[in-house]
């Protein structure tokens, strides 16, 4: 299934963070089928609390795309973005997003952060985004709590 080949990205993504010495996160934006940019977390490399792997996926794909094009994209995501990134999400446009762990999920492990799901941050804006939830896939669920309970 192609959600899952794009989520497998993520999931690769947020293990070459955990390498680089960040938190397991990572996102891809796919546009007709192809990747056309990604990011892991970066906030400990940078040393900047919103360098969230969503939110640099979306500046990377906002400097080489038109709103339109985003409109048409969608953005997978390790796990379910957090508010700053969902307003991100909302802002650029982009009408779809695919997770893999959810903000429960994450919560119940890391015991603490904003538990707020990305889905109503979205629902109180003007337009529709669509939001598929493939927190039953343990995978990402798995490498948070190698990652947070170590």
């Amino acid at each position: 299934m192609t959600h899952q080949k794009f989520l497998n990205q993520c999931l690769e993504l947020a293990n070459e963070s955990v390498k680089n010495g960040d938190h397991p996160f990572g996102s891809v934006i796919v546009l007709d089928g192809k990747v056309v940019a990604s990011s892991a977390n970066e906030v400990v490399t940078l040393g900047d609390v919103t360098a969230h792997a969503e939110l640099r996926v979306v500046q990377k794909a906002q400097q080489v795309f038109e709103s339109e094009e985003l409109a048409r994209s969608v953005l997978y995501t390790s796990t379910e973005p957090c508010p700053m990134c969902a307003g991100a999400i909302y802002w650029a446009e982009i009408d779809h997003v695919v997770f893999g762990c959810s903000q429960e999920q994450l919560y119940s492990i890391v015991r603490g952060g904003l538990e707020l799901k990305a889905h109503d941050v979205f629902k109180t804006g003007a337009r529709q985004i669509k939001v598929e939830d493939f927190s039953s896939d343990y995978r990402f669920i798995k490498q948070h709590k190698d990652f947070w309970t170590k």
